[in-house]
């Protein structure tokens, strides 16, 4: 999810804020454009300013994160091939139009 905003006053303000509950961890980046000068101290001095905000705020816990490994079992056209062509005696168009065939729908061109 990206969310644009500003900074006003040294805090970043969102323009549209999501609706996420509080102590959610985000991240802030900041883009090299949004510095328009080339002067060094300018830009140090903003992300000294972001880095100060970023100072304010309280230690996050740490979130454990554990990958799932692959599994080596079939796939799912491998699981379901026993069953292609099973049904000999459907309608030529079944799969366009099984909703008709099944429901009553008006058949699909």
């Amino acid at each position: 999810m990206t969310v644009f905003g500003h900074l006003q006053d040294g805090i970043v303000v969102l323009d549209s804020p999501p609706n996420l509950p509080n102590g959610t961890a985000v991240r802030v980046e900041i883009p090299e454009t949004a510095v328009t000068s080339t002067d060094d101290s300018k830009r140090k001095t903003l992300y000294e300013r972001f880095e100060s905000f970023i100072g304010t705020a309280p230690e996050l816990p740490a979130v454990e994160v554990n990958l799932i490994e692959e599994d080596d079992g079939p796939t799912l056209l491998e699981s379901l091939k026993p069953f292609i062509g099973v049904i000999k005696d459907m309608p030529p168009d079944m799969a366009r139009n099984h909703d008709h065939y099944l429901y009553g729908t008006p058949k699909r061109p």
